[in-house]
């Protein structure tokens, strides 16, 4: 969509770019080729295939957060990863409405870290990390039947991601060049990476003309 920055089709689609990232140990040089990314047939989890191997990711998506793990060489892990993903979302779903980010953040953190309990993992092997996904349709007047999303990027920071959301929520209250001039400074934005992450997940801050491109 012409003046649209970082427009996505099918809000809350399964399909999603991976937020690659390696296993600890596993060493991937920096700056490497993401790998093509498709659908398993499990709902909820992405595969990336690339350099010979296939790697797979959970990933869920709710009160415009869009949370996703750690990518593994095994489909059953991910799925694993996935179970815990979505009981972190129906525990904060559970709950009512929080009336701040902070509190929200509170929330995620605390569902996460029981999920993972009752699951015998640590929050450290799911690594997960954090995007805001907007839907736009209405702002773009495209309709029902075409669904639009804007997004950021990819942060390991659930506050840092949290304050975004804030931001880009209020400003779609505004209207559609209040939230783009939004969009376009939160892209500009440095954002918390994992130290082994690589190809989609080294996305660097943009310049205006690039967030606008």
């Amino acid at each position: 969509e012409e003046g649209a920055p970082g427009v996505g089709e099918h809000a809350g689609s399964d399909e999603e770019e991976l937020d690659v990232t390696e296993e600890p140990g596993v060493q991937r040089k920096r700056g490497a080729t993401p790998s093509v990314h498709n659908k398993t047939g499990c709902r909820g989890i992405m595969r990336g295939t690339g350099l010979g191997k296939s790697r797979y990711q959970a990933v869920v998506e709710f009160l415009h957060i869009r949370m996703v793990s750690r990518c593994v060489g095994s489909l059953e892990k991910g799925v694993d990863f996935h179970s815990l993903l979505v009981a972190t979302r129906q525990a904060v779903l559970d709950q009512d409405p929080p009336s701040h980010s902070s509190e929200l953040g509170v929330r995620i953190l605390g569902a996460l870290e029981a999920a993972c309990a009752e699951s015998g993992m640590a929050v450290s092997d799911l690594s997960p990390s954090y995007r805001v996904v907007v839907g736009i349709s209405s702002l773009l007047g495209t309709g029902a039947d075409n669904k639009h999303t804007a997004h950021t990027r990819y942060s390991t920071n659930l506050e840092e991601v949290l304050r975004q959301r804030e931001r880009l929520v209020a400003a779609k209250e505004a209207g559609w060049e209040t939230f783009k001039r939004a969009w376009v400074e939160v892209m500009q934005m440095p954002v918390t990476q994992r130290d082994s992450a690589w190809g989609n997940a080294l996305s660097q801050p943009k310049t205006e003309a690039e967030a606008l491109a």
